[in-house]
C-alpha cells in the first residue's frame, strides 16, 4: 500500500482564519490507501479536526471559507468541506472516522456527524442526556442515550397524558391526581383516593345567611338548592302571622294581604289577610237590617178568611246579636175575624229561639188587645201580643184574636201583625229556619 503524508498545517499557520481565530498550528493526517481504494485514518481518527463540529452562528466562524455553520441536533455547528478541490487538500467524498460527506447545500458538500449531533461522536457513546416529550398536555423530561452512528436515542421520557385519578403524574407536572376529579359542582369536595373519585356534597358551601331562605342543601348533580321555607306563611289557616321576618329570624310576619285564610266559621266568606288578621264576610240573610220593630221585613197582605199559611219565608239569626222582625196585614172582613197565626220551624240545633207575634190596629179605637189562643200574653212597645218560649230547637207557634174597640155594632179588627224572632242563648247559626204566617 501507498502511504501518504499530508503536511497542510504550514500554509494555514501562516495565516488567520476567517472568523479571527486563533491560527491553527501545524497538524499532520496520516492516510492510508487500502487496496479496495478506500481512505482509512491510521490511528482510527480519535481526533476531531480543528473547527469542526465548532459552535457558529454564521459560516465566517468557521475554519476554511467553504466550511458552512450547519443546523445540527438543535444548535448551529461548523461542517467541513468535502467537495472537490477542497481548501482542507482532502479528497472529495473523504470525511473523519463517524462523518459522512452529506450535499449541504448548493455551494457543495460538507462533513456531517454520523449522529447528526456534534455532541454525539464516538467519544460520547453510551453517555446520557436529559430530553424530553412534549404536547398539549404537557412535557415529560428523560434521558437518552448517545449511539454514534445514529443520535441520540431511547429517550426515556413518557409521553404527556391528560391527568386521570389513577396515582401517577400523566401530565408530569410534578403533582399526582390534581383536578382529576372536578365535577363543576361548586358546593361539592373532589376527592381522589388514586383509584377513583368521590364528589362529596357540603351543605355548609350552599348556607347564604339568610333566615327567610330555609336551609340550602347542596345538590350532587344541580349544586345548591334552596331548603323548604321555615315558616308556613299564607296556608290558608287562619293565623295570618306566620310569614318569614328576616329582621326577627322568625315566623311572626304578617302574611301577605288578601291573601287565603280560614276563620273555621261556616257562618263566613271571603276570609283573607288583612294586616294580620284574617276578616271575613258574615253569611246573613236577605232582609237584613230587620233588627228592629221599625225596620221590619215585609212579607205581604191577607184576608182574614185566607188558608193557612200564607206564605212562607226562610231567615237566619246571625251574626251574634242578631233579632229578626217581620210583619204582615190582616183585613177584617164581615163574614170573620181576623185571627193572626205564625210557625217558626227547622230551628238549627244548639239554639233556642223564641216567637212572638204583636197586633197593632189599623184603627184601635178606645182600646186594642188580643187573646192568646197559642202562646203567652206579651207587651212590646205597647202592643198586644203573644209569645212561644219553648225549650231548645223545638218549633215555637204562635196564634191570636184580635180586638179593636172602634165600633158599637160590630169591631173592625184590620191591622198590622209584627212578628219577632230572637235567640235566648248566645249560640248563633248562619242555618235557615223556616217561618210560615197567615190567618187561622
Amino acid at each position: 500500500s501507498l502511504i501518504m503524508l499530508i503536511s497542510i498545517g504550514t500554509c494555514l499557520a501562516q495565516s488567520e482564519t476567517k472568523a479571527s481565530h486563533e491560527p491553527l498550528g501545524l497538524f499532520s493526517l496520516l492516510l492510508q490507501l487500502s487496496s479496495s481504494g478506500e481512505i482509512v485514518f491510521e490511528d482510527g481518527f480519535e481526533t476531531i479536526p480543528p473547527g469542526l463540529c465548532s459552535s457558529c452562528v454564521t459560516d465566517d466562524d468557521c475554519l476554511a471559507p467553504s466550511d458552512q455553520c450547519l443546523p445540527l441536533d438543535g444548535g448551529y455547528f461548523c461542517g467541513q468541506d468535502c467537495s472537490a478541490g477542497n481548501p482542507h487538500g482532502i479528497p472529495a467524498g473523504v470525511c473523519p472516522e463517524s462523518y459522512t460527506c452529506q450535499f449541504a447545500s448548493e455551494d457543495g458538500f460538507q462533513c456531517v456527524p454520523d449522529s447528526n449531533s456534534c455532541t454525539c461522536l464516538p467519544l460520547n457513546l453510551g453517555e446520557q442526556r436529559e430530553c424530553s416529550d412534549s404536547n398539549a398536555y404537557g412535557t415529560c423530561e428523560g434521558l437518552e442515550t448517545c449511539d454514534p452512528a445514529a443520535g441520540w436515542l431511547a429517550c426515556t421520557a413518557a409521553i404527556p397524558e391528560l391527568e386521570t385519578c389513577d396515582g401517577a403524574d400523566n401530565d408530569c407536572d410534578m403533582l399526582i391526581d390534581e383536578n382529576t376529579c372536578d365535577d363543576d359542582v361548586a358546593c361539592t369536595t373532589d376527592i381522589c383516593d388514586g383509584q377513583s373519585c368521590a364528589n362529596v356534597p357540603s351543605n355548609s358551601l350552599c348556607d347564604d345567611g339568610l333566615f327567610c331562605n330555609g336551609i340550602e342543601v347542596c345538590n350532587v348533580s344541580g349544586g345548591c338548592v334552596a331548603g323548604p321555607p321555615p315558616c308556613p306563611g299564607p296556608d290558608g289557616d287562619g293565623d295570618c302571622a306566620e310569614s318569614c321576618d328576616e329582621n326577627g329570624q322568625n315566623c311572626t310576619g304578617n302574611d301577605p294581604d288578601t291573601s287565603i285564610c280560614n276563620d273555621g266559621d261556616p257562618c263566613t266568606t271571603n276570609d283573607i289577610c288583612m294586616s294580620g288578621f284574617c276578616t271575613s264576610t258574615p253569611i246573613v240573610d236577605a232582609y237584613e237590617n230587620n233588627d228592629t220593630r221599625g225596620n221590619a221585613s215585609i212579607l205581604g197582605s191577607i184576608e182574614d178568611g185566607a188558608e193557612f199559611p200564607a206564605g212562607i219565608t226562610t231567615a237566619s239569626l246571625y251574626e251574634a246579636g242578631d233579632m229578626d222582625w217581620f210583619r204582615f196585614h190582616v183585613t177584617d172582613t164581615e163574614f170573620a175575624s181576623s185571627q193572626p197565626r205564625v210557625d217558626l220551624t227547622n230551628i238549627p240545633a244548639g239554639s233556642n229561639y223564641q216567637l212572638c207575634a204583636y197586633f197593632e190596629c189599623d184603627d184601635p179605637g178606645n182600646n186594642q188587645d188580643v187573646q192568646c189562643t197559642q202562646g203567652s200574653r206579651s207587651i212590646f212597645d205597647g202592643l198586644p201580643g203573644c209569645c212561644s218560649t219553648n225549650a231548645g230547637s223545638a218549633s215555637e207557634r204562635v196564634s191570636f184574636t184580635a180586638e179593636c174597640d172602634n165600633s158599637i155594632f160590630s169591631d173592625d179588627t184590620s191591622g198590622t201583625v209584627y212578628v219577632r224572632i230572637y235567640n235566648a242563648i248566645p249560640v248563633w247559626s248562619c242555618d235557615l229556619y223556616s217561618l210560615k204566617w197567615g190567618d187561622d
